[in-house]
């Protein structure tokens, strides 16, 4: 198995060959494997947030006066982190498949506002959001001639005669943003969410009169992102055997886990599809307490998802006492990377910063519980322990973030020329997202202090055209959020949901009755 060396200089950013206001650099890591050609012009690993938001204590607003403001707010965001406006090239690397992610200094805040506009649209309808993204996929998916799709899209939505009719207090909007992954990752996307809400609250709060700086177009060039391995707290030129042989352990074991066991999966054609499950504040308290109480100080809520997670596998597709003893679960999961760079140089970075780690579960049937409740809460005992282990035994490396590029890297070039095959199977990949209100702000303030406007929910999703399946958990507002996002030609929603349901019965099984 051959790797590519982590040649920093590979991957920094030049002066485009074509274009003199552009610089570029070509696909990193995680990058490198959403960005394949073809598979990103499906909208394979698109994401999308849907933020409802009320209106309170601004001026009477239409769809089309949020708009303008967005078109505002965008513009501010853009001066200061320029990356989410880069845009993908393909053809300009040995591998066709591979972009050079490429970005173009607007030559006046007119240029700047142009762009913006084109970023930003307006629905006035009855439906909400997430309706509107299933409809938007749909249409996609038979699209005559595929085509990627740009950074950032937002449409605000309400219940409205025209995107001209003033909106009363307490009126809600969706806010829906589709994000091309290359780009983004889960972290970014709501990071930028709340940048883009400072901003918003600065130009409401002047009721129309807001004007833009002056801004030098060409100066933020230096605020886009340094590349991720001179970013890396580790020298990455510098990585000996220890980085090799995890390195070789990671590819084998995310190799293996093409046989692992999972849900049965269809391979007919149809479109993403998400899910949501969302715990009560109460009873998202009592989960946190009884972990920190059952199993001690450092684990966390995200364990006992990952526990219950591999439970609900087992009661959906149980393991036949027939199938061999070596039947296992074997799990390759995207972890946030940002705790491996230089501090100054992981804040309110937007783009993909992906490490990762494997659980493996060998002996799959040994995991199974006894059939009471106190062999459920033991069983999920034990798998937490498990899952805790096996995560610290991989981000324990100070330069797991390395590794992951690389294998990122290895990944991107094995399946631009090699597709995976269908197995008729697919393992649940579980992600947690932690607090989305480190981010988010719950309400947003003007400068008298008075709430211009709240977030009453925000709901991510990952849009797979494939046989993924893919289990997320954040928590906002003190309540903890469950997902699946799936493709509903290969894993039908009835199914999608009952596992959705089987999960969190069994994470809520973990609390005591007395709690």
């Amino acid at each position: 198995m051959s790797f590519p060396k982590l040649d920093a200089a590979r991957f920094r950013w030049h002066p485009s060959p074509t274009d003199s206001r552009a610089v570029q650099r070509l696909a990193n890591g995680t990058e490198a494997w959403v960005g394949i050609r073809d598979e990103n012009a499906k909208g394979q690993y698109d994401c999308y947030l849907n933020t409802t938001i009320r209106l309170e204590a601004a001026p009477k607003l239409s769809l089309s006066d949020l708009r303008e403001a967005l078109h505002l707010a965008l513009v501010q965001v853009r001066f200061e982190h320029p990356d989410f406006a880069c845009t993908a090239i393909w053809g300009q690397d040995d591998n066709p498949s591979l972009p050079h992610i490429q970005y173009k200094s607007p030559a006046s805040n007119e240029e700047a506002l142009e762009w913006a506009q084109e970023c930003v649209s307006t629905r006035a309808a009855r439906y909400g959001g997430l309706d509107l993204h299933l409809e938007l996929c749909k249409q996609r998916r038979t699209m005559r001639i595929a085509q990627s799709a740009r950074s950032i899209s937002i449409i605000l939505i309400a219940d409205a005669v025209d995107d001209q009719a003033k909106l009363n207090a307490g009126a809600k909007v969706e806010m829906l943003m589709l994000f091309n992954h290359i780009f983004w990752d889960a972290m970014g996307s709501r990071d930028f969410v709340g940048q883009l809400q400072t901003h918003l609250a600065t130009i409401l709060d002047t009721a129309g009169s807001y004007q833009l700086p002056d801004f030098k177009w060409g100066d933020e060039i230096s605020n886009l992102t340094v590349p991720l391995l001179d970013a890396c707290k580790v020298n990455v030129e510098a990585l000996g055997a220890d980085f090799e042989t995890s390195r070789t352990e990671f590819v084998d074991s995310l190799m293996r886990s093409g046989s692992s066991w999972g849900l049965p999966v269809t391979n007919n054609v149809g479109d993403p599809r998400s899910e949501w499950y969302t715990f009560s504040k109460n009873d998202s308290e009592k989960m946190v307490q009884a972990v920190k109480e059952r199993l001690g100080p450092n684990y966390t809520i995200s364990h006992l998802g990952h526990a219950a997670t591999v439970l609900a596998l087992l009661e959906k597709n149980p393991v036949p006492d027939d199938a061999p003893d070596s039947t296992a679960l074997i799990t390759a999961l995207p972890v946030n990377g940002r705790r491996y760079l230089h501090d100054e140089l992981a804040v309110h970075r937007f783009g993909a910063c992906q490490a990762g780690a494997v659980v493996e579960f060998q002996h799959l049937k040994t995991w199974a519980p006894k059939a009471n409740a106190q062999g459920t809460k033991t069983a999920l005992e034990n798998l937490c322990k498990h899952v805790k282990k096996s995560y610290d035994y991989w981000l324990k490396n100070e330069y797991q973030l390395a590794l992951g590029i690389a294998k990122d890297n290895f990944l991107s070039a094995f399946l631009a020329s090699t597709p995976m095959p269908f197995t008729g199977s697919s393992v649940p990949i579980f992600v947690t997202d932690g607090l989305v209100d480190r981010f988010v702000m719950k309400n947003v303030l003007n400068s008298k202090g008075e709430i211009i406007f709240s977030v009453d929910s925000c709901h991510f999703g990952v849009d797979t055209y494939g046989s993924d399946i893919l289990i997320r958990m954040d928590s906002w507002d003190g309540s903890t959020v469950l997902s699946i996002c799936y493709n509903d030609g290969c894993l039908e929603p009835t199914i999608a949901r009952e596992f959705l349901n089987i999960l969190a019965d069994f994470m809520l099984s973990f609390v005591d009755e007395a709690q």
